[in-house]
């Protein structure tokens, strides 16, 4: 951990602890890292993805240039009529061989530069505490493993924040959570980041109202692990009424109160509790990307959700804003006794 040592001093906790976590997955880290998180309190994943650009241009342009000089220097292309398969191989060995290391050497730093750009990403992201627990050694590897063919910046700064909260909180990402995460898309990616706007605190997606996903979008999501395969209902907390009031066999009044990471509420009541709605629920692997995703709860979809709900025979909803203590709502207008 020399590398990571030399610069402790200047700087936070929780940058150290990420470093020598990356430099466990990935060995030394090299001067660009180090210096950039160094000096730097923001936009670090700029700065090393457009380093790394830079370096992976200058090296292109010198293996191109050395295969042109090596084309240059062959003997002119023999005819079909004088083809000789083991000459025409041997001539062409050299320029194999530096054709077949240049392109190693590329891959290696495009890999490396995945790697770096995503801690700079987690750098960018780590927060102000971090635990004393150490991180998995098999959690580091896997991560690293599969983080070095990353290369899409969306996807790179999503890396980068579940670096930063397993680093702040270890035993936070499972090792399932980056199986999904390995195979995540751009396309689906984006897809449920506009779903982790329409999640409520249990992780519940009800699909009413207008601002809805597309059924595309749905199926990528439940193909990718994402969505559980069937939908749920929600489970109504009861409001038990006075005994003579009950008609013999008459159920009870249900109501829900559907909470959303931003403070909204929406109060649900059915006219009995076995009128259910569908909810759609995330796999529990995926939570941790949800909460990556930080994205704010759509009020478009909630007021939308409400309304359509509302709409519903032997249903009544009504949306409260945060900080507002939801309170009664009237009984469905078409409950029928």
């Amino acid at each position: 951990m020399l590398g990571v040592a030399k610069t402790a001093q200047a700087l936070s906790k929780p940058l150290v602890k990420l470093l020598e976590v990356v430099e466990s997955g990935v060995g030394a880290l090299g001067r660009p890292l180090l210096v950039v998180v160094n000096a730097h309190a923001e936009g670090r994943a700029k700065l090393i993805r457009e380093g790394y650009d830079h370096r992976l241009q200058l090296l292109r342009a010198r293996n191109s240039n050395e295969l042109r000089d090596l084309t240059s220097r062959q003997p002119a292309q023999l005819t079909d009529g004088e083809l000789d398969i083991e000459v025409l191989f041997e001539e062409s060995a050299e320029s194999e061989l530096v054709a077949a290391q240049a392109m190693e050497t590329e891959q290696q730093v495009k890999r490396r530069a995945n790697v770096i750009t995503i801690a700079a990403e987690a750098a960018d992201q780590i927060g102000a505490e971090v635990s004393d627990d150490p991180v998995d050694p098999d959690w580091i590897a896997r991560f690293f493993t599969q983080a070095q063919d990353v290369s899409k910046e969306e996807l790179q700064k999503l890396w980068g924040r579940l670096l930063a909260g397993e680093v702040a909180r270890p035993g936070m990402v499972p090792l399932r959570t980056l199986d999904i995460l390995r195979n995540l898309t751009l396309a689906e990616a984006r897809a449920f980041e506009k779903l982790a706007a329409r999640l409520t605190v249990t992780g519940n997606y009800l699909p009413d109202g207008d601002e809805l996903l597309s059924s595309s979008e749905f199926r990528m999501l439940q193909d990718a692990n994402l969505v559980e395969d069937a939908p749920r209902q929600v489970v109504w907390t009861v409001e038990p009424k006075k005994r003579e009031n009950v008609r013999p066999f008459q159920e009870p009044s249900g109501s829900a109160l559907l909470r959303f990471p931003s403070g909204h509420v929406i109060a649900v009541l059915a006219h009995r509790s076995f009128y259910q709605l569908n909810v759609w629920r995330l796999r529990m692997s995926a939570y941790p990307l949800a909460n990556a995703m930080a994205k704010p709860t759509d009020p478009t979809y909630l007021r939308q959700v409400a309304e359509a709900i509302d709409r519903q025979p032997y249903f009544a909803a009504k949306l409260h804003e945060p900080g507002d203590a939801p309170d009664p709502i009237d009984a469905p207008t078409d409950a029928v006794d």
